[in-house]
This record gives structure tokens, sequence and C-alpha cells, in this order.
């Protein structure tokens, strides 16, 4: 199962791997009392598996604006660096990859321009693969989850 905090709908849609997919817009944040049109795009996917689909994933990152990307199914290791996924280095990449098996993990970008800061999941089942951060986006606060429940 995968969330994330997110409203309404965007009328232009990228594709990875061939697919359409949907990007989702929070809007109308508040500033010193009057309304402000800016727009932060998140993108959810189910990869499963990042390694076969790094140039749809920089096709999306790199030309649609995107300023946060949610990934479950990554089927990322350490074999893998952050480097690879990001090459342009545009983005923080946070990362929860699962340990014993094959599959699983997820994966957030977070544009660089945005302030981010990861909430300590610590306390929580270790075989969660869960991201948690808040986006501080204008005088907004948003917090994203990632996350799916590790078998075994």
């Amino acid at each position: 199962m995968s969330a994330a905090a997110v409203t309404s709908s965007s009328s232009s849609s990228p594709s990875f791997n061939g697919q359409q997919i949907q990007t989702n817009i929070l809007s109308s944040v508040t500033v010193n009392t009057r309304s402000i049109h800016k727009f932060l795009k998140c993108v959810l996917l189910n990869a499963r598996s990042l390694k076969n689909k790094l140039p749809d994933l920089h096709y999306l990152i790199y030309s649609s604006c995107v300023d946060c990307v949610l990934i479950t199914e990554s089927w990322l290791n350490d074999n893998i660096d952050d480097g690879l996924l990001d090459p342009n280095d545009e983005y923080v990449i946070f990362r929860k990859d699962r340990q014993s098996t094959t599959g699983g993990g997820v994966c957030v970008l977070v544009r660089k321009e945005l302030k981010v800061r990861k909430v300590d999941l610590n306390l929580l089942n270790s075989n969660l693969e869960m991201i948690c951060l808040d986006v501080i986006f204008y005088a907004s606060i948003y917090r994203f989850f990632s996350g799916l429940q590790a078998s075994g």
C-alpha cells in the first residue's frame, strides 16, 4: 500500500515506462493573507524496479518540472548509487531499500529548491519500508508518506 498527501490532478500527464501517469498538484497556499497560485507538482509511481527504467525516470524528472517523486517497489539496493537516479543532481533523494530479498523498497526525490526534512520513524517496525517527509512550500508544510509493508 502506498499513500501521498496530494489533492487535485493536473491536466498534463507525462509518461513513465510507456504508460501515461497522472501528476498530482497541491495548490492555493496563503502567504501574508493573500492567495498565491503556486503549485507543488508531485508524482506517485509503482516502479516495479527502477534499475531497468532509469531513462524513463530521467525523462520524467528533467522534462516535466516535477517537484516530488514518490516511488514504491523501487527494487533498489546498495549497489545502485543515488547518482544513477539523478545524474544532474537536482533532487534530494531519500531511500528505504529492502535489505533481505529482491523487490520492495521505497524512494522519494524532492527538488533541491524545496525545504524538506525527514521525519524520524525509528520507533516503528524495522520491516516497514516507509519514508515520511515534511516539505515546506511557501507558508505551508505538507507531510508525505511513501511506504510498503515488507514481507517475511
